[in-house]
């Protein structure tokens, strides 16, 4: 099966459609039987749309397919460097003159979520930081006077902390593509820079965004991700890794 854009649809083509809002954790078994019931010959093309015209489709929703087999191997990152160079063409990136981590704390809408995820990881990577001036943490997040004040406070015993809070968010989406490691829990605002960056991304095993089917790190397509735990514990496991991302400071 291969996917095409609206552009490359054929002029003559048969359309199914769903019921749903999105693809986002749609089961992929109902599609395939849907498919199958509606092939009559193995050379039409079928457009598989929902009803609702506010239908989104994730990228994360291609790669579950991608995992199933259902769409061509290797198409999740080839759809991820397509839109890494649309992006790099409108936003050149400076080189870091110091070790860079970005941490993303969503707050407004989601302040429930906490911030003990970002704060824990933050604490247990600092002795692989202390005694060493060639790094910087820029803290980002955006929501009221009250919950930003509370992050100046739960974060304050940090040294080299820049806070960047209630910044346009292009700057800080610029900001997050330029990390040398980039931290976050559940937002599909950091994820989405997460894709357009080459850095290290620590990110929450439970995070939402990343879908229903994706659990583990040998199902991410890009190599880079490090999945840890809601509540950012047990993190001695992943020493090996804090190891080789410090390893240039």
């Amino acid at each position: 099966m291969k996917l095409l854009s609206n552009n490359q649809l054929p002029i003559k083509y048969k359309l199914i459609e769903i019921s749903g809002i999105c693809w986002h954790g749609y089961n992929l078994e109902k599609i395939v039987k849907l498919l199958y019931e509606n092939i009559c010959n193995y050379n039409e093309t079928i457009c598989v749309t929902f009803k609702n015209p506010g239908a989104r489709f994730y990228l994360l929703d291609l790669y579950n397919m991608e995992i199933n087999k259902l769409v061509s191997k290797g198409i999740t990152m080839s759809v991820v460097n397509d839109l890494r160079g649309v992006f790099m063409k409108k936003d050149s990136l400076n080189e870091n003159k110091y070790f860079t981590i970005n941490v993303y704390i969503r707050q407004g809408d989601l302040s429930k979520l906490g911030m003990v995820f970002e704060y824990n990881i933050i604490k247990y990577i600092d002795k692989y930081l202390t005694n060493n001036e060639k790094y910087k943490i820029n803290l980002i997040s955006a929501g009221t006077k009250k919950q930003m004040n509370k992050i100046l406070e739960n974060f304050k015993e940090f040294k080299n902390i820049n806070f960047v809070l209630n910044k346009p968010e292009k700057e800080v989406f610029v900001k997050m593509v330029n990390s040398d490691l980039l931290i976050f829990n559940s937002s599909s605002f950091p994820f989405t820079a997460s894709l357009y960056c080459k850095g290290t991304i620590i990110m929450s095993k439970q995070n939402k965004t990343y879908g229903r089917n994706y659990y583990y790190k040998d199902e991410i397509f890009l190599d880079n991700y490090i999945l840890i735990n809601e509540k950012g514990t047990k993190l001695n496991h992943f020493d090996n890794d804090f190891i080789k991302i410090f390893s240039g400071l």
